[in-house]
């Protein structure tokens, strides 16, 4: 954290970042988000990711690995390849700047979590997912 820092306050930016220590309560520091960016490459899952859909707040991520499972494109998240050095940047300027991609985003996360990744049914899987090893 001390070299972020270092590195934001050497390109004169300490005005454009704030450096949010550990949250105890998770809904608190999304809900006060604007977007969620999750950068990670070889990300697994990205539960992070579709707690801030749960919220109905537009999500970024690499396009690849979980992110590639849980956002649909341009339909309620963006995903941006990970060779694309400006990908990031590009795509947090466009849910900004662009008031209908970010209402369409909003408006679907919500319902995309609730109907992919609804706990019931992934019980059942799992339920399934036993019987067949135990079969």
């Amino acid at each position: 954290v001390k070299s972020l820092r270092d590195l934001v306050k050497r390109h004169g930016l300490v005005d454009r970042f704030n450096f949010v220590p550990h949250q105890a309560d998770g809904t608190d520091a999304i809900g006060a988000l604007d977007c969620l960016v999750h950068p990670a490459c070889d990300e697994p899952f990205g539960r992070v990711l579709m707690e801030a859909m749960s919220m109905a707040k537009p999500v970024i991520a690499m396009a690849e690995n979980g992110p590639l499972e849980i956002i649909t494109q341009e339909y309620d998240g963006l995903l941006v390849p990970p060779d694309k050095a400006d990908g990031l940047a590009a795509a947090m300027k466009r849910v900004l700047i662009d008031d209908a991609l970010r209402a369409t985003l909003t408006h679907n996360a919500r319902p995309s979590v609730e109907h992919r990744f609804h706990i019931g049914d992934s019980a059942a899987k799992v339920l399934e997912l036993y019987k067949e090893i135990a079969g």
